[in-house]
């Protein structure tokens, strides 16, 4: 991700206390274009989709048969899957803010 202070300030003189680190912003001007934004969604939607097969064939074992470590993994994966595929949501809404959410 990519992130730019909200604005910058400099101060010259000793007396001054350090300026604070400003909050930063995701969607300010550094040259991101419309097309990287699709295809970093397309490769998230992608990278989804591969964890999701894996979760899937990891929830055709029985419960019973999995170790405690194994099913921890697996609610890791499922916890990776939603992640990106928020991520690729969240990127579609700031490209498209017309298209509201049903």
């Amino acid at each position: 991700m990519v992130f730019c202070p909200n604005k910058t300030s400099t101060s010259t003189s000793a007396q001054q206390p350090a300026p604070q680190q400003a909050p930063t912003k995701l969607n300010c001007a550094i040259g991101v274009d419309r097309e990287l934004l699709l295809t970093i969604a397309q490769d998230l939607t992608d990278h989804a989709q591969n964890l999701a097969a894996s979760v899937q064939a990891r929830l055709e074992t029985p419960l019973n048969e999995t170790s405690e470590e194994s099913q921890e993994n697996t609610q890791q994966l499922l916890d990776w899957v939603a992640d990106l595929y928020a991520i690729g949501s969240e990127i579609n809404t700031y490209l498209n803010p017309e298209v509201e959410a049903k």
